[in-house]
């Protein structure tokens, strides 16, 4: 608790702190709480400060008078993972690894809490990720027309090409592990619950399979995934 606390109030480095603090197979144990989780939610997604202009003044005092140096134009998770995207994107990846190993065969809701939230945290990780490899391969094609999704203009998440291969390799990876053991190890669960007759149980990994593919696309929708 006081490392989370202190991760905390540095919010420029927070997101691979934290993640890189439940990557330990006993620490990971505590996102089994609502709470925590809601913590964590709290310092990944939410965007934090804004950068309102291009260029931002760098504090002349330390301490800084003000935190506008910290603020992002796209906010905190997306600015990492253009800045360095490495701690954060290898967490997720260990974290997914130490869930993997906590499968006993069947769901059960208490001890598999963690299990799903970190599914979810992936599968929202990698939703950012794919924003950033789809738009920057819309801004290579220096299309005239926008939409309303990844296909636009936006200040603050122009890629770095080394970064977009970085980025694209680890979301192969993170779709491998999602797609791959993640998937089978719910439908697992999930045949269980039916035979069993567990309606509730069953309707929640249902739920979490269906979030797994949240972010295909069209041409992206196999047999395996329309099932």
């Amino acid at each position: 608790a006081e490392l989370v606390l202190q991760y905390l109030t540095a919010p420029y480095v927070r997101i691979p702190l934290l993640l890189q603090l439940f990557t330990d197979k006993i620490r990971i144990k505590a996102l089994g709480v609502e709470a925590l989780q809601e913590v964590l939610d709290a310092a990944l997604f939410e965007p934090a400060l804004w950068q309102g202009l291009a260029d931002k003044e760098l504090p002349t005092h330390i301490p800084a008078r003000s935190r506008a140096h910290l603020a992002t134009p796209c906010g905190l998770l997306f600015n990492e993972l253009l800045k360095s995207p490495d701690a954060t994107l290898s967490a997720i990846e260990v974290m997914l690894d130490n869930v993997l190993e906590r499968d006993a065969g069947k769901y059960l809701p208490e001890s598999c809490a963690v299990v799903l939230y970190v599914i979810r945290l992936a599968v929202r990780v990698e939703d950012f990720l794919l924003f950033l490899i789809r738009n920057d391969a819309w801004m290579a094609r220096d299309e005239a027309t926008c939409q309303n999704t990844w296909a636009t203009y936006v200040r603050g998440l122009q890629v770095a090409a080394d970064t977009a291969a970085r980025l694209s390799e680890a979301q192969r990876r993170l779709r491998a592990q999602l797609h791959g053991p993640v998937a089978d190890m719910l439908q697992n669960w999930l045949r269980r619950a039916q035979r069993q007759r567990r309606t509730d149980d069953a309707c929640a990994l249902h739920a979490h399979l269906a979030f797994l593919h949240r972010n295909l696309e069209e041409e992206e929708l196999g047999e395996a995934a329309v099932r």
